[in-house]
Formats: C-alpha cells, structure tokens, sequence
C-alpha cells in the first residue's frame, strides 16, 4: 500500500487515525492523494495557528509483520517465501479502512462516473471497445453497413460524421519520446463546484525539450536508432516515404489511401502485408527487397515480377523528369544496379518457378538499361561498331571538356552493387552469368527467349561480353534460334525472328577476325543467309506494310553480317550460294530507286546490298582467303550493272539516298580499277558520264552551309539531336569519300574538287566535342565519329591533315604517333628531334595496337570492326620523392587544341612532369637546353597558327606561360627535374618569334571567339584559375620585366571589358605602379572577341572601385598621352561616368560615384585633367 506523508505541522500531535490508508485509485487520478484535512466542520478559529516547527518530531510506530495473523499450517512449521506470496494471492483483498468525513474533490467529467479510473485504464477500456466496433464492422454486410450509416447521419447529421471521419485521417504526430505523465510537487488547491476544471494544455512537448535541453543537453531531441524499438511507430508514412507500386510496376497516385470501405468482409485477408504501413494499397522498393528474401518461393516470384514491371515501365532515361525516374537514378543508378543485383542473385535459386522469374526480371532489367538505340536498322547502320560507355557517373560529367574523366576507380576493393554501377555489363560477367544461364537452360522446360534477350544485350554493349559468348556452344545457338530456325521464312505467322537476336551475331562478327571465324566453323551463320538467297517477298509482289518492314530488317542485318565478313576475307564460298538471287536483288534497286521517299526503311536494304556488293569485289581482286573459287573476278566482274542502273537515275536527295549512292559509287570505281588492272574492256564515256551526273545532283546539296551542323554537335545539345547529326554527317562523308574514289579513277576534275571541299567542311566542324566522356556513352556517336574520321582520312592539304590530327580520338594513339613526326616536319629539321619526348609523351601509343583507320583504308590488316576502348594513363611516381609525376589534365587523344604548344607546359613543372623524371622518358642522345624547346615550340605553334586551326586565345594563353618560365621553381626542393633557364623572353631570337606569333593571333582571319579564362578552363588544372595565372604574370612583370614591351602586351588581354571586373581591379589598383612603364598603341591592342580598341571600351564600366581607379590614374598623371591605350580607356570610362546619356553610353547613372570622380578628377591640381600638361 501507498501512503501518503502528512504535513510537517500535523506531526506535533500525530495520532493513529491520522494516518489513513488511501486507496489506489485516489493516488493516480491527478498523480497525487488528495488533500487530507482533519479539522471540524464549524467555523473556523479566529485566533492565529500556532508556529510550525521546520521538522516535526520524529516517532517511532510499531508496523505489524506482514501475515502476522496467517495461520501456520499443521506441525506449527514456518511458512517459505513461496507458500507465504501463494497464500496471499489466494486469500481475498482486505477492504480499504473508510475515509474520515472530509469535502469530497470535485470529480473529473472526463472520467467514468465511478471516479478514480486512471488514464490508462480508460485509453484501455476505449482501445478494447474501438477493437470491439472494428471486429463488429467487418462481419456485418455491406448492406447492413450502409443501413447503420444512414441511420448515424439521421441522428448526429453529415457534418459531424464528416469531421470525425476527417479527424480519424489526420496523421499522428511525429516519432518522439512517448509524453510522460510528471507530478507536481507542490499540493494543488481544492476545486471547488464553482470552478471549472483546468482545460488541458498542449504543452506537454514542450516543457519535455525544455527539461532535456536543461539537465540532458547531450541527449538528442528524437530518439536514437539503438532506442526506436522503445517508441511506438507511426502508422501512417508521412509525405517523403518512398513510393508505392502496384503489380503493374506502375506508381500508386494515391499511396496513402487506407481502404477500408471494401465492398465485402474479406479485404483485411486478401492481399497486404506485413510492413510498416500494411494498410496502404502497393509496395515500396525495400518492402519487394524484402519479399525477395523471403523463404516462400511464391513469395520472392511475386517480388521479382513487380520488379520486372518496374523495370519495364520506369526504363534509364536521362531526359525523364518524373519522381520515381529521380528516385531510380539517384546516387549513380544505386537502386538499378540493386535491381540487377537481385535478378542475378535469384537466378540460381533451387525453385525453378523462382530462376524463371529472375530470368524474365534480369533480362527486363538489362533492357531497361540498355544504352544501345531501339532502332536496329540504325544500330547495324555503321561498318564498325563501338562499346558504349557505361559508367553511371559519366552522364554528370562536363559535355564541353573532352578531357573530363570519371573518378578512378579500383575495382578488386569494389563491391558488387559499385561494380554494377561502373559497367554492368563487366559486373554481371563477374557474377558467371553465363555459367548461371547455361545452367538455366539445362531444363528442358525453361523458356529461352529470356536468355536470349539477356545474350543480346550483353553483345551490344561490351565487346569482352560477345568475344566470351562466342567460346559458348551451348548459348550461341540460343541466338540463331531466335533470329533465324525456329520461325518460317517469309514470314507467314507469329512469332517472327527477333531482329536483336541477328544484331547481336553481327556484334559477335564485328568484335574480332577470331570471333568471326569462331562462328563459321559452329555454322551458326549458315541459317542466316536464307534471307539472301530469299529475297523478301516484295520483290517480286507487293506486301502488307508490317510483314514487309521485318522481312527487310531481317534482310538488311543478314547483308550486313556478311558484308563483315567479306572484310575480313571468311567464308568466300557464300558468294557462289547467294549469287543466284543478285539478279533479283539488281532488278529491285533499279526499279524502286526513283519511287523511295526520304525515310522509307527500303533505302537501308538498298545500302546494306551495295555495300556487299563493293566489299566483296575488294575480296575478289585481293584473292580468296581460303583458296577456293568463291570470291573471285570471274564471279563478280558482272556486279558493275547494278550500280551503273541506279547511279544513272535520279530520286531522292535525303542523306540516306546520298549514302546509297556512295556505296554505289564505291562500287563501280572498284571495279573500274581492277578492270583496267586485268586489262578488261570498260565503257570509260559511260563512266565519266556517272561521275558528272553525280556533280550535277549533288553539287546543289553542297552549296548547303556545313556549318549548320555545328550547334547540333554542340555540348548544350541533347543526345538525341548529337546522335541524329553525327550519323547524317558521317553518311555525307562516306558518300563523299566515295565519290573522290570514283572521281579519282574516272579522273574527273569537278567532282573531286567538290567531294575535297566537302570532306574538309565536314573536318572543320567541331568533331573533337564528339570524343568527350559524356558522348562517348552513345555507342552510335562513337562509332559514327570512327567513320568520319576514316573518311577524311588522307585528304591533301596542310589545313586537311593538321585538322585530321584534331579529330582523332582516344582509341587512335597508334595512328597520331604515326602522324605527328609528318606534321610537325614542315617547322624545321631539328624540330621533331627535339620536341618528339613531348608529343610522345602526351600520346602514349601502346605497343602493337593496330589503327582501326588505317585499317579501313586498307592501308593496315583488319583484324577488328570493333573501336577499341582507350586505356587510361599510366600514374608514375617520381623516384627520389614517392610524389605522383605532373601530367596535362588535357593529355591524351583528343589532342588538345594547343597541342604544337604543350611543351611548356612541361617546362613550367619541369621538376615533377611525366616526361622528365620517368624511365626512359628522354632518348639517351637527348640533349637539348630550355632555349632550344621554346624555340622549337614557337616555330611549330606558327607554323600551325598560321593555319587557323588553334584560337587565338590559346595561343595568348601560351605566350603568358612562356613568361611566367622566369619562375618555376620545383614544387619539391628534393625534385628530379631540372632547373630552367631565365630571361628566355628577351633573347633575340625566341622574341623575334613571339612578336610574330602575336601578329598571327591578333590576324583578323584569326578565330577569337574563346576567352583566356575559358581556354584556360580546357588546359589548366582546377586550381590553378585564370585569375591566379594572371595574378603571377603581373607580380613577375613588376619583378623582372623592365618594363619590356612584348611583356606587356600580354598583360592587356584581361583587361577588355568581356572579362570580369577583378582583372581590371587588380591592374588598375593592385598594381597602379606598373601605369607608366606601360606604353602600348591603341593599334596594338590584342584583339578580344574580333574587335580592338573597341573590346576595351564597351560597354561603358560600372564597378565603382575601376572607375575610381580610372580617375587617380588620370588625376596622379600615371596615365599620359604618352600611353595611348590606357589613356584611351581610363578618359572613355570617366567620362561615360560623369557625362554620359543612358540611351547612349548604355549604363545608368551613378550619382555618388560621379561626386568622388569629380572631386577626384577635376580638384586635384596640379595633377588635374585641367592643369596644363607636364613638360
């Protein structure tokens, strides 16, 4: 029993029955008894209470033991502990002694009225009565629920049912520390029947923060995760929880609903689950996690179908802006690879129902992230074929630096989820995926068109995935049957061959020589050639649209497989099976030519059969591979009237047409060449004849401006209109290409001046913007940007070939080693000797790597269709210090643009840079001193600027950096390098060559549409600005210069007005005292932006601190006449601030700034702008 304590004063005369046993239920109802008074009922003493001692004496009462009067049991042994606690549960509670007469407290109205229930018991008994009322609910009917409803809003009416219905929906408050009852100290006042009770207060929450904000500051305001278990969740999820699916793999738009006016009783025992909102409709991505894990296999079979739809439905789409494609792509695509993850892992589960599912979950997942294009006809389109990038953190990078890279990354400490995330194709190869598959097929009752999908969609994306399929028998076939055997041909019924399936065996061609004849001998092509040798049915008679698109999708990727394989020379004898159908194939193009529109899907039968038709003449006159008669002249000199019929007529004038005619073209001067190698009669007139009605149809098209292409290639532009531009410019160049190849045998004059000029309008477009890390992740632009390049190649002409050089990209290292010493020749005889350890260097051309250009100009053997993926650099330490060794963030393929100038660059950090301090890095006959490489460098970046090819900001960049060579201390005093040289600027002949080199950037021919800031931007290492270049530029010119004129020219650049005030702030301020040495002309002011004097001038400055410094220029007579540029500057800038018209000077009035340029100005003789000038 509780007791409670009387007063200190009420121990003076303390007595038995005073002490008074009160029952529980009066010590719970407010947490404390109440009050006691013992005095009488009459009217109180006037007379004042005694005093009340600070403690009341102390006594000692005599308490009886516990079960004194129990009974001892018989034999008169002691009772144990616990016979004595059972005894007590048995025996019946005591009554409560009965309260002495006191005025009873006034009885709260929101208890029972028995009084003294606490609030638990009633939370208890409302709890059991709303459980009651919901079991109650759920066994009635749905007409007896209705009925009750009506009769409850007859008796409380609408409104009232609709704001309890509406107070039920709101939310709980958020998780916290459950709110504790706390019990006042001191005694509260009796009510009384006149006062009212207390309303409750809300103030709970708070007064809990106060006290833990007070005696536990350390404590967090919401409860620790070790601590959630102690508190009750929320039932309801707030507004940022993930989203719901339903079974479709569609979002739920209302996820919060809780259906509970289900038609029938038996919605709580349908379909829900066991998470932390089992009442909301749909599941969330960790809710199918989880039911992924679960021990019931159809439970997991559940989970990875709604995952599969998902995947489906919510497929990698950058350009997608809604919640739940966030939600997919966040944090690198983390929830798909997790995705992929789990289809992988449940793959080999026992329960085949559950490997079925994740098969038909992985192979929905691989094609939800696919990065190849939809259109196969597009993605068989190129003769090569390249590996997308698929590096999840590549698509964030900066689409205008070429030379931007991903983070590095270590992939034996990665985990599975990061490997997924870095190549999931290369992820999914480490999980012995097709070990698992080949597995997975061993039931003879597994579907195979999963597996087929997920074979195809490793093939087009990693050649490392087709090279491992092909040393697969048991997958290979899985392919053919899909793309070829198990459907009839033509087409008569579903289900048709899968066209991906024919794709991926060209994928499989095009990885390498040795795949290629890996599948020859497995005979896995031998099925495809029926679409040859069977031409689609409307050849000969018309056909319905649908069936006639397939059938010539189908066609068109069998022409292409065996058109890859005539470049590597396999299989001749499929010459002699197909040879049969050529005529009906020659018929066709000749008589549909003239009818094609501009994008009917006909146009890619027609080039894929041209295209044949010239690689398989070039196998004929090099000689059959395997000795066999073939391919050999005999069988194709009769080929030239198929393209002689369609060159001589006239149709369409769409890109497409263009490259057809190309391949056509291409074609017939292959012939011709070797009809004249083997002395074999041939209409010349009839030739020449086609050469120019080519001119004549075409040469409208070229007069078309090229350079409408350019803002379609740019980094701003989406990937789409990148891809759409990049295959029409690479058709045009093979077309092209093709027609100097037949102007060229047929030696006619016009046409291969208009194919040069267009081939070289087509290199001067920005083709280098194509090689970025951020484009490379469409395998289309690769391996069209490969073509461009491989048609361009070799063109005459000094600007062609430095261009040329521009435009190869990083899987071209062998090829721009081999074309640099060519390039760099023209510059002087010792030039390449000694600048060669630089350009090297900065290429790095792996050994034995063959260039897949060379290749395709036949000029190299073509072991590969494949475009290589460049390896990064090599990170090299310097020996003596451990520290990594200084490369160019620009280095690499694609040169830079500045790339005769890199030189110095290594020069500025010649104590850690790559080329001077690792192995063999120099030639052991190397010796040449700073002087000499400036001077080889200077003569090199002429000889290339005098060509137009490298902005002239660039080249202003370089001449700072020759400059700031007078200080480039090592960043390590214990550094390998060596210390360079000083005052190189002022040596007669490296000045002689900047003076011209100057010239040549400010040439109005010159392209000056780049800033320093953003040339430095492409070269310069993140921290080290423009800003802090100039910085040193201007505190060595103060140091050293003397005041040298070509030294200063190069200071002026920043300071016209399309750079940022702080360049002008720091010259004009900062450093004021360098004013009078500086003495350049206003005609020799380096041009910004195409304009001199004026880049200076406009607009009209509007930084207070410039023009401030303008005027104590002006007013302290550091600026003269005698300066005739700076003078110019500082009086047009003052001037538009003092008197200046808004409509004319283009900046709005500056009223304090004008009173502090007058008083600054014109009162401050004698150095005023009135006081006569100085003799």
């Amino acid at each position: 029993m509780e007791r409670i304590r009387p007063r200190a004063a009420d121990l003076n005369e303390v007595d038995d029955d005073d002490l008074i046993d009160w029952p529980p239920a009066a010590c719970v109802v407010r947490g404390k008894a109440p009050a006691v008074s013992s005095a009488s009922t009459a009217t109180p003493d006037p007379l004042p209470p005694r005093p009340r001692p600070l403690l009341g004496s102390i006594r000692e009462r005599d308490t009886p033991p516990e079960n004194a009067d129990a009974a001892r049991p018989g034999g008169g042994k002691p009772l144990s502990a616990f016979r004595r606690a059972r005894m007590q549960r048995s025996d019946p509670p005591k009554p409560p002694a009965p309260a002495p007469d006191a005025p009873l407290p006034l009885q709260d109205p929101t208890r029972d009225p028995g009084g003294g229930a606490g609030p638990e018991a009633v939370s208890t008994l409302l709890a059991d009565i709303a459980q009651d009322n919901e079991r109650k609910i759920a066994h009635m009917s749905y007409a007896d629920r209705e009925e009750e409803l009506r009769d409850a809003e007859a008796f409380f009416g609408k409104d009232l049912l609709a704001k309890l219905a509406q107070r039920r929906a709101q939310p709980q408050a958020a998780r916290g520390w459950p709110e504790l009852e706390r019990l006042s100290i001191d005694d509260a006042p009796i009510p009384s029947a006149a006062t009212p009770p207390p309303a409750p207060t809300n103030d709970t929450g708070d007064e809990l923060e106060r006290l833990r904000a007070t005696y536990f500051p350390d404590e967090p305001p919401t409860v620790p995760a070790p601590l959630a278990w102690t508190v009750e969740a929320p039932t309801v999820p707030d507004s940022e929880a993930q989203p719901r699916f339903d079974f479709h793999g569609r979002v739920i738009s209302r996820p919060n609903d809780v259906y509970t006016e289900a038609p029938d009783a038996t919605y709580l025992a349908g379909l829900h689950h066991h998470g932390q909102n089992p009442t909301a409709p749909g599941y969330t991505l960790e809710e199918l996690w989880h039911w992924s894990r679960s021990h019931v296999a159809s439970q997991r079979c559940m989970a990875l179908a709604v995952l599969q739809r998902i995947a489906t439905t919510y497929p990698l789409d950058r350009a997608a802006d809604s919640d739940v494609h966030r939600m997919l792509n966040a944090d690198a695509c983390a929830v798909r690879a997790r995705l992929l993850f789990t289809a992988r892992y449940l793959l080999d589960d026992r329960h085949r129902s559950v490997a079925r599912a994740a098969a038909e979950c992985l192979a929905a997942a691989c094609q939800s992230v696919s990065s190849v294009g939809t259109q196969v006809l597009l993605a068989s389109e190129a003769p090569v074929a390249a590996d997308p990038t698929l590096d999840w953190h590549a698509p964030h990078l900066d689409a205008t630096d070429v030379h931007a890279r991903p983070p590095s990354f270590h992939a034996p400490d990665a985990s599975h989820l990061e490997l997924l995330q870095h190549d999931w194709v290369d992820g999914l190869r480490t999980t012995h995926l097709f070990d698992a598959l080949e597995r997975h097929l061993a039931d003879p009752d597994a579907p195979t068109a999963p597996v087929c999908e997920i074979l195809c969609a490793m093939a087009l994306h990693t050649s490392a995935a087709a090279q491992d399929l092909c040393a697969r028998p048991t997958l290979v076939p899985v392919l053919v049957a899909h793309g070829a055997t198990r459907s009839t041909w033509p087409l008569a019924k579903t289900p048709w061959p899968q066209s991906d399936a024919l794709l991926a065996l060209l994928r499989m061609v095009q990885v390498s020589k040795t795949c290629a004849a890996a599948l020859v001998v497995q005979g896995a092509l031998d099925p495809v050639l029926r679409y040859i040798i069977l031409p689609p049915q409307d050849l000969l008679a018309p056909q319905a649209a649908s069936y006639a698109h397939h059938e010539h999708v189908l066609a068109t990727i069998a022409l292409r497989i065996y058109a890859a394989l005539g470049r590597y020379g396999l299989n001749s004898t499929s010459v002699r099976e197909f040879q049969s159908s050529l005529p009906t194939w020659g018929a066709w193009a000749a008589r549909i030519w003239p009818q094609l529109g501009d994008d009917d899907v006909r146009w890619y039968t027609m080039h894929a059969l041209f295209d044949l038709l010239h690689v398989w003449t070039c196998a004929a006159i090099q000689g059959p591979a395997h000795g066999d008669l073939g391919a050999n002249w005999p069988a194709v000199q009769g080929w030239h009237t198929y393209s002689l019929a369609v060159l001589s007529q006239r149709g369409s004038s769409s890109s497409l047409a263009l490259v057809t005619q190309g391949c056509a073209a291409a074609h017939l001067a292959t012939w011709y060449e070797a009809a004249q190698r083997f002395s074999l009669p041939a209409d010349t007139a009839a030739m020449q004849q086609i050469a120019q009605a080519l001119h004549t149809k075409w040469a409208s098209m070229a007069s078309m401006d090229m350079t409408a292409y350019a803002p379609r290639m740019a980094a701003q532009t989406d990937a789409a209109t990148v891809q759409t531009a990049t295959i029409n410019l690479s058709r045009m160049a093979r077309a092209w290409r093709a027609f100097l190849a037949l102007a060229h045998a047929t030696a006619s004059t016009e046409l291969a001046t208009l194919a040069h000029a267009q081939l070289l309008a087509i290199l001067r477009l920005p083709l280098r913007e194509l090689c970025s890390a951020a484009r490379a992740a469409d395998s289309l632009v690769t391996a069209h940007r490969t073509c461009i390049v491989a048609s361009c190649w070799g063109i005459h002409g000094t600007e062609a070939l430095l261009r040329q050089l521009l435009a190869l990209g990083p899987e071209e290292p062998t090829l721009a080693a081999q074309a640099l010493p060519n390039m760099v020749a023209p510059a002087g005889p010792t030039v390449w000797a000694i600048l060669a350890p630089f350009f090297l260097d900065n290429v790095r051309a792996p050994k034995g790597r063959a260039s897949l250009v060379a290749a395709l100009q036949n000029k190299a053997p073509l072991d590969t269709l494949q475009v290589q993926r460049p390896e990064p650099l090599a990170v090299d330490t310097d020996p003596r210090t451990g520290e990594e060794l200084w490369q160019s963030r620009a280095a690499g393929l694609p040169l830079r643009i500045d790339w005769p100038l890199l030189a110095i660059d290594d020069l500025l950090h010649s104590g850690e840079a790559h080329v001077f301090n690792v192995r063999d890095g120099l030639p052991a006959d190397w010796d040449w001193s700073e002087a000499d490489v400036v001077q080889a460098t200077l003569d090199v970046g002429l000889y290339v600027a005098e060509q137009h090819v490298i902005p002239s900001a660039y080249l202003w960049l370089a001449m700072i950096k020759i400059f700031l060579l007078e200080l480039a201390p090592p960043a390590h005093p214990a550094a390998t390098g060596a210390a360079t040289g000083r005052d190189l600027y002022a040596w007669p002949p490296v000045a002689t060559r900047l003076e011209r080199l100057m010239a040549v950037a400010d040439a109005p021919s010159q392209d000056h549409t780049l800033l320093l800031d953003e040339a430095a931007a492409h070269v310069l290492s993140p921290n080290m600005p423009l800003y802090q270049l100039y910085t040193d530029v201007l505190g060595l010119y103060e140091s050293i210069s003397m005041h040298h004129p070509l030294f200063a020219r190069v200071l002026l650049p920043p300071l016209a007005m399309a750079y940022e005030a702080d360049y002008r702030r720091l010259f004009w301020r900062e450093y004021a005292m360098l004013l009078p040495g500086i003495r350049v002309g206003v005609d020799e002011a380096p041009c910004v932006r195409g304009a001199r004097l004026d880049a200076y001038l406009w607009p009209c400055e509007s930084d207070k601190d410039v023009l401030l410094a303008y005027a104590h220029a002006l007013a302290q007579g550091r600026v003269s006449p005698a300066q005739p540029l700076l003078y110019a500057i500082a009086v047009h800038h003052t001037s538009a601030a003092l008197w200046h018209d808004e409509g004319d000077w283009g900046i709005a009035p500056l009223p304090g700034v004008q009173a502090l340029l007058a008083r600054t100005v014109l009162t401050a003789p004698p150095f005023g702008l009135c006081a006569p000038p100085r003799g």
